[in-house]
């Protein structure tokens, strides 16, 4: 499920990686209203502070948000999600 909304993130126009993980968390860069929609379709995911060095990565009114998926993750929660995207 990772790898599937990893392939959602490139598509996208909205939001971006904020760097390759290879694991099951995925770390998004979007602006704070594509945050707050996602949070109102339902999606749950977390802030994350911007390590020091990467703050040119992050525009204004963007943050870094942490994604994880798991054994649990079901295949439609993560269309919905990419289709918000």
């Amino acid at each position: 499920m990772a790898d599937k909304l990893v392939a959602a993130v490139r598509a996208s126009n909205d939001v971006r990686l904020a760097w390759e993980t290879g694991s099951n968390q995925i770390f998004l860069i979007m602006t704070d209203a594509k945050a707050a929609s996602l949070r109102a379709a339902g999606a749950r995911f977390y802030e994350w502070a911007t390590p020091a060095g990467m703050e040119h990565l992050v525009g204004e009114n963007e943050q870094i948000r942490r994604f994880i998926t798991s054994f649990a993750t079901r295949e439609e929660d993560v269309d919905m999600i990419a289709n918000l995207f």
